[in-house]
């Protein structure tokens, strides 16, 4: 159709374009007017594109390519001329096949090759595996298994499993070991352990340890000291002496303070103000005002107070005691003993046992009483007495009371009681003469008599007779149904006889039995035989007959 404006052409979707497809366009330098309209396919005109523009993948660029923001390449990249960069150039990786050189300064966390050639190369650190060399070299920290110059200057520390060389001048020399063939001099020289044959000094300080065969001198000071042999005219030491073997006193001694022997001191007479001994400490007669001990054996010990971590024996006589910890024995026995808690195997008194709580696996008590009382497992006895009694469960043969108060509870053969009241009951069987329910369910209530307000039986309600004001139902089977009035609002099929004293008003009325009655009525009937002794028809209205006969009709036709 001509005529039409552009807009008001079908429109086509991008994607169903075909390449034969066809567009308008107006060449300006055709001198013929006429001419000017030109058509062109897509296919053409993606030719046209190419010129000027990259394919979505596999195009080339021929000239210059400026990116004003980021390039993200996540393939291969292949450069064959090189890259110039104004600016910082940032990459996650870079592996240089041939030769990478760098005009300005070239930074990175590791950097990695056979060889590197730099002016100036400042790390945090560095690893090379071959040869690192330079005019200078300097670092705070180099570790080499091989180090090997003419000289060095070491600001701060050189350390290593051996250093060798002819002369080491040094502020400080530290190591762990050191072996000087001819002399080794110095102002001060520390270390933990100097082994020489002769060691020749105005004085010296030996912070750690001082060994030899021999050491001989005017006056010595020490701190601490370990001797095998100590021979000396007056010694006085003013802190520790240890002595690993025997300490031979010819005279007298005298300590000021304690004095800590792991062996065995002995004497005749041993005069102190306290003492501790860690294995054994034995004699005729030990006297002291006060004593400590992790285990005390004799034949008779007269304490007025005794005290450790445990005492045993075969008898304690005692006027009193205090067992912070434990007090044990086979048999224990006292007039009164007030204890904080008490675990035994077997507790027995003849008299009385007191304790505000008093807990065991089993007790057995001729009389218990107490004010209350928690049993974990079981409370048994032949009697049972109290005000009040909190149980999670009680069970027995037989639980008598005047009043149980109890949320829930389980009777396997019986419950009983003058008057038993709760919220709900699941009984299997219910006797007795009178029981008052608000609600009673049950898969069978039996009884002589249920007397109820109203009630629901979702599957059976049975009994010689059942009275009642009202009865509702959905269904139900009577051998025997006698009521005053009845409504039924769906059907009712009675299979025996139906005897009805009263009037009865029914919609439709389906019998295979005999229908009898004084009299009996209805719109309409239809009935296999009629026997009577009086027929009333009621003539209808208009042509239709009042009765309808198709077998034989009998008797007589007066009245």
């Amino acid at each position: 159709m001509s005529n039409r404006r552009i807009s008001e052409f079908p429109e086509i979707g991008g994607t169903t374009i075909d390449e034969s497809d066809l567009l308008t366009l107006v060449h300006v330098f055709e001198v013929d007017p006429l001419l000017r309209n030109k058509k062109i396919t897509f296919s053409g005109f993606k030719d046209y594109l190419n010129q000027y523009y990259v394919l979505g993948s596999g195009g080339t660029f021929s000239g210059n390519v400026i990116i004003d923001g980021n390039l993200t390449v996540s393939g291969t990249s292949t450069f064959v001329s090189g890259i110039t960069g104004e600016s910082l150039a940032t990459f996650s990786g870079v592996v240089v096949e041939n030769n990478l050189n760098v005009t300005g300064t070239t930074s990175g966390t590791t950097f990695t090759g056979t060889l590197s050639n730099f002016t100036t190369q400042v790390g945090v650190s560095g690893v090379f595996t071959t040869q690192l060399s330079g005019t200078t070299i300097t670092g705070n920290t180099g570790q080499y298994s091989n180090l090997n110059a003419v000289s060095g200057i070491f600001t701060t520390q050189i350390s290593g499993a051996t250093v060798t060389g002819n002369t080491v001048k040094a502020t400080t020399i530290t190591g762990v070991s050191g072996v000087f063939t001819d002399q080794i001099s110095g102002a001060t020289i520390t270390g933990d352990t100097i082994e020489a044959s002769t060691v020749t000094g105005v004085s010296g300080i030996f912070t750690t340890f001082l060994s030899g065969a021999t050491v001989t001198g005017t006056n010595s000071e020490f701190t601490t000291g370990t001797f095998n042999t100590l021979i000396a005219g007056n010694h006085e030491i003013t802190g520790d002496l240890t002595v690993s073997g025997n300490l031979s006193v010819e005279g007298s001694g005298t300590f000021s303070s304690g004095v800590q022997i792991t062996g065995t001191l002995s004497g005749t007479t041993i005069n102190a103000t306290s003492g501790v001994f860690t294995t054994q400490l034995s004699g005729t007669t030990i006297t002291g005002d006060t004593g400590q001990f992790s285990t005390l054996t004799g034949n008779t010990a007269g304490f007025t107070t005794v005290t450790g971590t445990t005492i045993t024996g075969t008898t304690v006589n005692a006027v009193s005691g205090i067992y912070t910890t434990q007090l044990s024995g086979t048999t224990i026995t006292g007039t009164t003993s007030n204890f904080t808690n008490v675990n035994a195997v077997n507790i027995t008194g003849t008299s009385n046992i007191y304790g505000a709580s008093i807990s065991g696996v089993l007790g057995d008590f001729g009389i218990l009483e107490a004010t209350s009382g928690i049993f974990t497992t079981e409370l048994s006895g032949a009697t049972i007495t109290g005000n009040t009694a909190g149980f999670t469960t009680v069970t027995g043969t037989t639980i008598t009371g005047t009043t149980v108060n109890a949320v829930s509870g389980v009777f396997t053969t019986q419950v009983s009681g003058a008057t038993i009241t709760g919220n709900t009951g699941q009984f299997t069987n219910i006797t007795g003469n009178a029981a008052g329910f608000t609600s009673v369910t049950g898969t069978t209530i039996t009884g002589t008599t249920v007397n109820a307000t109203s009630g629901v039986f979702t599957t059976q309600l049975s009994g010689a007779t059942i009275t009642g004001d009202l009865i509702e139902g959905t269904s139900g089977t009577f051998a025997n149904f006698t009521f005053t009035d009845a409504s039924v609002s769906g059907n009712l099929t009675v299979s025996g006889n139906a005897g009805i004293s009263g009037s009865t008003n029914v919609n439709a009325l389906n019998a295979t039995g005999t229908i009898s009655g004084i009299t009996i009525t209805g719109t309409t009937g239809l009935f296999t035989n009629i026997t009577g002794s009086t027929l009333a028809v009621t003539t209808p209205s208009g042509a239709t007959p009042a009765i309808i006969c198709s077998g034989v009709v009998s008797g007589s036709t007066s009245g």
